[in-house]
């Protein structure tokens, strides 16, 4: 009886020592998943915050490469043990993602697999002459490429959609900066730029607009002359009310820039020869409005056209003092004058020029003459040393022999 109650005894002391042993390495575990956890959920997952985009050809390897260069993760382990839970390796999610230094790695996992993006500003502004330029611009800022965007401004289904064509599609775009995403494609941005076309269009300049006899995408059309008219914003209701009272009067536009859009902005001076191309963009040939904008208008200048100065002005030419601004008239005989004074201003700065450049080749030619000239005398400055140098030491060798004759 005393020695079961001894193996009872040394049986339960050993359940005990085991049960320790496992409770011990419970809380072990627990402890280090615990720490594991609080590190992935809690802790700051950087050391600084900042910007990461996410391609459609990337891979786990090369995003935590992205970030270990651009954050410079605290726990790297932690982010990589993270999108494993997240199976970010097989559901990355195209984008722009802005992470602070606060966030933790399981959000970061959880923001690149389900696509939780950052807006990105898309700003569209400056000279913008063609739909190349355009696409360049846009393409800069965004994942898609340029090549995608120019598809797109010449999809005529794609543009039907939103009420427009390939030739006219600058009339519903307004330079402005967009709050986009980075990875839309074109559908997603025209939808966009629509949107914005027709808040910018409200009531207000409609009614505008009617009152001088145009529709909205009339209004962008002669904006589009007036961005190409004159770079002084001063100028822009004075111009537009020029282009104005000629449609009033039936007289027609003989708007310059209309026939260097025919040329592609490529002729430095506008021809009689330019004059005849008979592209219906040709203001000189046909009366009213060319076909479609010239280029991609400001508000500023489509505000220009919807509040016009009010005047009588019919003509006007660039100033003969080439300050940038331009002179107006209200006769043709006016005009003429103006344009003669202009012309020959020109002309005398043409001259002026010519003469200069000319002075500077003579120059140029008499300094390359003279160091053509100085270069000739230290040639032969240093031939006639070589030639006392050779006649020298021709002697050696008889002075030589002789001493040699002597002995």
């Amino acid at each position: 009886m005393g020695r079961k109650t001894r193996t009872l005894k040394a049986s339960a002391k050993l359940l005990i020592i085991i049960l320790s042993v496992i409770m011990v390495a419970v809380l072990s575990v627990s402890a280090y998943v615990g720490s594991i956890w609080y590190v992935d959920n809690k802790m700051p997952a950087f050391s600084k915050g900042g910007e990461i985009h996410i391609y459609e050809d990337d891979n786990l390897e090369t995003v935590l490469a992205r970030f270990n260069e651009t954050l410079r993760p605290l726990h790297p382990k932690s982010l990589r043990r993270s999108m494993n839970i997240e199976r970010s390796y097989e559901r990355l999610h195209p984008g722009s993602y802005k992470f602070l230094p606060t966030h933790t790695a399981r959000y970061v996992a959880r923001a690149i697999t389900r696509g939780w993006q950052t807006p990105v500003h898309l700003t569209i502004a400056g000279s913008i002459r063609s739909k190349e330029q355009l696409a360049e611009k846009i393409a800069s800022q965004m994942m898609i490429d340029t090549m995608e965007v120019l598809n797109g401004l010449n999809d005529s289904l794609l543009l039907s959609a939103f009420g427009t064509t390939p030739t006219k599609v600058f009339e519903i775009i307004l330079p402005d900066t967009y709050e986009v995403y980075w990875d839309w494609d074109m559908s997603k941005l025209m939808k966009r730029f629509k949107k914005e076309h027709e808040l910018y269009w409200n009531k207000d300049r409609r009614a505008k607009a009617q009152a001088r006899g145009l529709s909205p995408e009339e209004v962008s059309v002669l904006a589009s002359i007036v961005a190409e008219e004159t770079h002084r914003p001063e100028e822009y209701p004075k111009v537009a009310s020029v282009y104005l009272n000629r449609l009033r009067k039936g007289m027609k536009l003989q708007a310059c820039p209309t026939v260097c859009y025919i040329y592609d902005y490529k002729i430095r001076r506008v021809l009689f020869s330019h004059l005849a191309n008979p592209s219906p963009y040709n203001t000189y040939l046909y009366q009213g409005l060319p076909p479609s904008p010239i280029c991609l208008p400001g508000k500023e200048h489509i505000e220009a056209v919807l509040n016009p100065d009010e005047h009588n002005y019919l003509f006007f030419c660039a100033n003969s003092e080439f300050d940038g601004t331009n002179v107006f008239a209200e006769t043709l005989a006016e005009h003429q004058e103006n344009a003669r004074r202009y012309h020959q201003a020109f002309e005398e700065y043409e001259a002026r020029k010519a003469a200069e450049a000319a002075e500077a080749a003579a120059a140029a030619a008499a300094a390359e003459a003279a160091e053509a000239a100085a270069s000739s005398e230290a040639a032969a400055s240093e031939t006639l040393a070589s030639d006392t140098s050779a006649s020298s030491s021709s002697q050696v060798p008889d002075t030589v022999a002789h001493e040699a004759a002597a002995e």
